[in-house]
């Protein structure tokens, strides 16, 4: 019980990022730079609760809110190219925000103590958990609650004429503007709601971890964020879930092979991609529907 206490908040943040890249790769483009939302989601709560004195769930409200806004603003030319260069240019901005985070220094003084982000030391005492008396089998609950919500919601989504345009856009965006349809704005606004559910989870991850830096929003972060929903599937949003669920199992499991976990880990997502290239829940390679 106890360990599924301490895995569930982890596997949650990670299926709500997850599901950011879910959306993105549901338009038809590869997304390595959600982690930039995830970050500013997980700055702007930590600096709510920490520094404002605000209750929680508002300020993850906030985070949603501030992942949305990021990703709309750079979304407005970043969804006007497509393929590799849509990719590179995500590419690029985890890297560049990663370095604006760990600019980021703003302190205020908060009963008695100064507190807030001090640029490269990071953001110590977010601490709003423990503040509150908030128990571990709490903390479980409220993340998982969380996560559901963004899975429905994700899942609503597709059966909303926004998630069946952004599907034609993403097999035919001529095709699809033949039928009134707009590629640009339907991608943008798929990538505003992916940034969103980025922000939501980078909330989440602050007030868990209680303390982030700059570090914390590495590629690495984007990278196993599109492998959870590569290994489970584009086919619904199960697929996220069972990737997610797969990638945990797998990295806390090859803890016996010490330095060269993430050596073994990343051979395991090659042959699990050359058996199952349309993911967990897709149709094995060669088979016919």
């Amino acid at each position: 019980m106890k360990e599924i206490v301490a895995i569930t908040p982890l596997f949650s943040i990670s299926l709500v990022l997850a599901l950011s890249c879910y959306i993105v790769l549901k338009s038809g483009e590869i997304s390595f730079g959600q982690q930039a939302f995830f970050g500013a989601g997980a700055y702007s709560g930590g600096i709510l609760t920490v520094m404002f004195g605000w209750p929680l769930f508002p300020a993850l409200a906030v985070s949603a809110a501030v992942g949305a806004g990021a990703a709309a603003v750079i979304g407005f030319s970043l969804c006007r190219v497509s393929g590799f260069r849509f990719t590179l240019m995500t590419l690029v901005l985890g890297e560049f925000s990663k370095e604006v985070f760990a600019k980021i220094e703003w302190r205020r003084a908060v009963d008695g103590l100064t507190a807030g982000p001090e640029g490269p030391l990071g953001f110590t005492g977010i601490e709003y958990y423990y503040a509150h008396g908030i128990q571990h089998g709490t903390q479980a609950l409220i993340a998982a609650a969380v996560a559901l919500v963004c899975l429905i919601a994700v899942w609503l989504y597709g059966r909303t004429k926004l998630g069946r345009r952004l599907v034609a856009v993403a097999g035919d965006p001529t095709l699809a503007a033949s039928a009134a349809i707009n590629p640009v704005t339907t991608r943008l606004q798929a990538f505003a709601l992916a940034g969103a559910l980025a922000g939501l989870g980078g909330g989440l991850f602050a007030h868990q971890a209680t303390y982030i830096e700059a570090s914390n929003f590495s590629l690495m972060v984007g990278v196993h964020a599109v492998a959870y929903t590569l290994l489970g599937g584009l086919a619904s949003v199960v697929g996220p879930v069972a990737g997610t669920a797969l990638d945990i199992v797998f990295l806390e499991g090859l803890r016996v092979v010490g330095a060269y976990r993430m050596v073994a880990f990343g051979s395991l997502i090659v042959l699990m991609l050359i058996l199952r290239p349309r993911g967990l829940l897709g149709a094995r390679a060669g088979a016919t529907s």
